[in-house]
């Protein structure tokens, strides 16, 4: 799977209430702003990028016992580039500007996930029994990094030059661009289980009876300040 879009931002929800068409705060109407209009740089785009493959193997071995393995492996990317969001709109001149930031993301992951399962069907005397024993393991592995947009004086908020809610003009790119946040993050689980199920009485009274085992750990890492998070794992 890949597309990439346009991707606009917010169109009118940034804007200030308005009390008698005139924004809450201010001391001047505000002009007709039509509600279909984006406020990003045309550039600004979103891409999603997913790859994945499957499997699945079911093997008889018996009338009485049969065994199945499955799995998936895949992989998923989010990216924001050249990302411009609104941040508030300010009255200079008796016209209304907007503060927009800037913002580069990347936010790739991966999965890998497999299982195997048997299944048993057996009598003793005259009650019928399945067992079903089954495990699963899986891998994953996040990332996440951030680029923001700052102005001459680092001010991230107000990245770019004001645009003007009644003559937008784009094309503007910000003074500078340094990343932010740049983080991993792994988790691994497992899982085991034994179920049996039992039918006396012509079948009319089943019993039934399991037990499960899972364990689950996770780390992550601030690649920016070299700090590892290592909590203990869960069982």
């Amino acid at each position: 799977y890949w597309d990439k879009y346009y991707k606009g931002g917010a169109r009118v929800v940034f804007l200030p209430p308005l009390v008698n068409g005139r924004p809450a705060g201010f001391s001047s109407d505000l002009p007709y702003v039509p509600n279909t209009r984006s406020w990003a740089n045309p550039e600004s785009q979103q891409r999603e990028i997913a790859q994945r493959l499957n499997a699945e193997v079911l093997h008889r071995v018996s009338d009485s016992w049969s065994l199945r393995f499955s799995g998936y492996t895949g992989w998923y990317g989010f990216f924001e580039d050249a990302y411009n969001l609104p941040r508030t709109v300010v009255l200079q001149g008796g016209e209304y500007f907007l503060n927009r930031s800037y913002r580069n993301s990347k936010n790739p992951s991966e999965a890998t996930v497999v299982a195997l399962d048997s299944a048993w069907d057996f009598k003793i005397g005259p009650s019928r029994h399945k067992l079903v024993a089954l495990a699963q393991h899986g891998d994953r592995e996040n990332r996440a990094q951030t680029w923001l947009g700052a102005n001459a004086a680092g001010n991230t908020t107000n990245a770019l030059p004001l645009l003007s809610l009644r003559n937008p003009v784009f094309g503007d790119l910000p003074a500078s661009l340094a990343q932010t946040a740049d983080t991993v993050s792994w988790s691994k689980s497992f899982g085991a289980a034994v179920q049996e199920q039992a039918y006396f009485l012509n079948e009319r009274l089943i019993v039934q009876a399991g037990i499960r085992y899972n364990r689950n750990t996770t780390e992550s890492l601030n690649r920016r300040t070299s700090v590892r998070n290592t909590p203990p794992a869960r069982t």
